[in-house]
């Protein structure tokens, strides 16, 4: 029996907050089942680590922090890590194989476009018999969403099923409202994002657009970066070359003056 295993150790903070700040909760890992015919918890959990281990374990939920953790990611044999954040990069990419899915923990991130392209990277690597490690930077809203999804497509869930599921388990998971409605319109979409319904109408008119013209904006956004740092980086070589010449400029008025003197 296939499990999901997820990563969650809860950490105090010091000022609790209701929202989904992905920040403000850190944790580690414990591993549940992947399907509820056999989630009765067959595992005793004590500090946020379970005592029976199972091989079965390939799918790890976690935050920025396991991520960083070589010796925990080669104990646990993780193969693969898949990054659902935009401000995080490969930790070490000669010990893993990466994919990154940029997007931010805001609202109105399409993040059901990305869907797809988390499940195919997923798949490949149970099939290559590989382990996975999801994570975003605090492990609740951005990859906990992308659990959810593939719990769905994986057992043909509603969202509701799923979450239900997973808050049995783990209740600190907190997808934005943003993000639970994209979940939502995917299950009506049953669960695929190619079809010719209303939802899928929906999807394309308002996810994909949107997603085109965030992508476009961000593209802009680095172009200007670049051009600025381009910028700045050939003011200094002026600024030096100025300095230079006017070094190589005194140098010949101190030897001119040098010659007149003697003579």
């Amino acid at each position: 029996m296939d499990c999901l295993a997820l990563q969650f150790k809860s950490m105090e903070v010091s000022s609790p907050t209701e929202d989904c700040n992905e920040e403000l909760r850190i944790e580690e890992p414990v591993a549940v089942p992947l399907t509820r015919s056999s989630s009765k918890f067959p595992y005793f959990f004590s500090s946020g680590t379970h005592s029976n281990s199972n091989e079965n374990d390939w799918i790890f939920l976690g935050s920025v922090n396991t991520a960083m953790n070589r010796d925990f990611c080669l104990q646990k044999k993780i193969t693969h890590v898949l990054i659902v954040a935009r401000e995080l990069y490969p930790f070490y990419p000669g010990d893993f194989k990466y994919k990154k899915i940029p997007i931010d923990n805001h609202e109105d991130e399409p993040l059901i476009v990305y869907l797809e392209e988390c499940f195919s990277f997923i798949d490949a690597v149970r099939q290559e018999g590989g382990r996975v490690l999801v994570h975003c930077r605090g492990g609740v809203s951005r990859s906990a969403s992308v659990m959810l999804a593939y719990l769905m497509k994986n057992n043909s869930w509603t969202f509701k099923q799923a979450e239900h599921h997973l808050r049995g388990i783990l209740n600190r998971i907190c997808p934005n409202e943003g993000f639970i409605s994209q979940l939502i319109l995917f299950e009506k979409m049953q669960w695929s994002t190619r079809g010719k319904t209303g939802h899928h109408q929906m999807y394309r008119d308002v996810h994909l657009t949107k997603a085109k013209m965030i992508n476009h904006k961000r593209k802009l956004e680095e172009e200007k970066k670049e051009q600025e740092e381009e910028n700045k980086s050939r003011k200094l070589e002026i600024g030096s070359a100025k300095e230079e010449y006017g070094y190589y400029l005194r140098a010949i008025e101190d030897q001119l003056k040098m010659e007149l003197h003697e003579t």
